[in-house]
This record gives structure tokens, sequence and C-alpha cells, in this order.
């Protein structure tokens, strides 16, 4: 019964980390005048909630110390924006900005998704607890930056202009959980 519990909430939590990143990604396809990370903020944020929903994680001072760290670490990420700016600089990268913003913002979205699903998952478990905020956030933003740079310059080989915002999800969904 626990692993039909834990699977049915892996199934919710995954459903949730890619209508996340789908949105992640149509805030990237758009062009507009204010940086994407002012609208990326709020996507990251109702993700992390949504997820905390999923894996029962109450609302007491505790969890809200723990989820605010857990939204800090991928809103203003190093690792994040290390991404960004090495994936600019990839030669032989051949496509539009708009579709270089939109694999960028959704990865950001998936990856901390992906993080965040194994982090709850741990405090559903019992393994870790919501006070363990340092080891948790360490981990985080280790899971941020192992990779990141590989798995969407990975995805920008297999996305082409003239895709839409879901096929673009999708493919950013399949690098970054196939793996």
């Amino acid at each position: 019964m626990v692993r039909f519990k834990l699977n049915r909430r892996r199934v919710f939590a995954h459903s949730t980390v890619a209508a996340a990143t789908t949105s992640g990604v149509l805030v990237g396809t758009i062009p507009i005048p204010i940086p994407d990370a002012a609208i990326l903020g709020p996507v990251e944020i109702a993700e992390v909630n949504a997820l905390a929903k999923i894996y029962g994680i109450n609302n007491d001072e505790d969890s809200r110390k723990f989820l605010n760290s857990i939204v800090e670490v991928g809103t203003v990420s190093i690792a994040a924006k290390t991404a960004i700016n090495a994936l600019k600089a990839i030669p032989g990268i051949n496509i539009g900005a708009t579709v270089l913003n939109a694999v960028i913002a959704g990865g950001i979205v998936a990856a901390l998704g992906e993080a965040c699903v194994y982090a709850f998952e741990q405090v559903y478990l019992g393994n870790k607890s919501v006070r363990d905020i340092d080891r948790i956030t360490k981990f985080m933003e280790s899971k941020l930056a192992s990779g990141m740079v590989d798995r969407l310059s990975e995805v920008l080989k297999n996305v082409k202009e003239g895709m839409s915002p879901q096929q673009i999800a999708e493919v950013v969904l399949k690098a970054m959980f196939t793996k």
C-alpha cells in the first residue's frame, strides 16, 4: 500500500512538473520587455507549493522556512544563471533567441521540479525532515548545477524553429527525467 501511495504521488508530481515546465516554456517564448525571471518566479513558487501539497508537507513555520529556502535556491540559483550564460556561448547553436529562451526557462523550471520531487519524497518517506534545510538546499543547488548545461545542450540539439511550446516542453522534460 505504501508503494502504491508513493507511486501515485509521483504521477501527480510529474504531471505538476510537466505543467509548470510547459508554463516556463511559454514564458520563454513570449517577447516581453521585462526579464523572464519576473514571470518565472511565480511559476516556480506555484510549482513548489503544488509539489509540497502532493507530498503532504504541512503549512507550519518549519515547513514555510523549508519551502522558502527551496524557492530561493530555484529562483536565484547561480547554477541556473551559469547555465544560461553557458548555453548562449555554445558554438553551432543556430536557433532563434525565442527558442533558446524557451528552452532555458523550461529547463530551469523542470530542474527545480525534479529536485523538489526528490527532496519532498525524502521528507515524505521520513529519510529527511523539513528541519534539514541546509542539507536539502545544498542538495537542491547541486541538483540544479549537475549536468544542467549538458542536458539543456542536448535539448537544443533536438529543438527546431517552429516547434510549439508544448513540443519544446516535451523535449525538455524528456531530457530532464531520462538521465
